[in-house]
């Protein structure tokens, strides 16, 4: 990795790999995602979260989805922000925009369903969130339904 991130400006926070082993998804301490070659090691392209070059905005977590698709991320400084973006042919990047799930805390975690219609998130708050991708909204947990 120490040769993938000499070609940056800034510090990389969170990596990911995707699951077709076509490209790598690194996230940096500005605030941008870097789509990276894995054969290669260089950068294809990179993308600006909402929060870029704003205090804090480092990538807290990144995960490609399942089916090498799409990538999930967040900042640090922008607590409830997740920001979407479409991987195309795994050679470019295009933002789809931010969904404010109104966490109270920074994002410490996501992670995919393997049906890549969900994303599951906890904050440094120990709120833990469902995101539906096809609605953009919060997912109601299960222990808060009624019996």
């Amino acid at each position: 990795m120490i040769k993938a991130s000499a070609q940056f400006a800034n510090d990389l926070t969170a990596i990911d790999w995707s699951s077709n082993g076509q490209f790598l998804i690194a996230g940096d301490f500005v605030g941008f995602i870097h789509l990276i070659d894995p054969n290669t090691l260089t950068s294809l392209g990179s993308s600006p979260a909402q929060h870029a070059n704003k205090p804090n905005a480092w990538i807290e977590d990144l995960k490609i989805s399942p089916d090498s698709q799409m990538v999930a991320l967040g900042t640090h400084g922008g607590l409830s922000m997740i920001d979407l973006v479409k991987v195309i042919d795994g050679k470019k990047l295009q933002k789809l925009g931010p969904v404010n799930l109104a966490l109270s805390s920074a994002l410490l975690h996501l992670d995919w369903s393997s049906d890549c219609q969900t994303i599951m998130l906890v904050s440094q708050a120990y709120e833990l969130m469902w995101l539906n991708l096809n609605t953009k909204k919060q997912l109601a947990a299960s222990s808060a339904k009624s019996i």
